[in-house]
């Protein structure tokens, strides 16, 4: 599996405005061309309001198995 990158992160979630819930965040980043393996692990982010970018990738590089990290 390609790692994800947190700047890959960044790029689908630019200008998007926080707080946001799980919803807004992976349709924003559907919205900017997501790859189909960093919408799947959006999808399966926990359900709760995201403070920022920094929550998000954070919130990722938990949900990510070792050796697929998100950084």
């Amino acid at each position: 599996m390609r790692r994800i990158g947190a700047d890959q992160i960044a790029y689908v979630l630019t200008g998007m405005p926080y707080p946001a819930s799980l919803w807004q965040v992976v349709a924003w980043a559907d919205y900017n061309g997501v790859s189909g393996q960093l919408r799947e692990i959006m999808r399966n982010l926990p359900a709760k309001t995201y403070a920022s970018l920094r929550d998000v990738v954070l919130t990722i590089e938990k949900q990510t198995a070792p050796g697929e990290s998100a950084t």
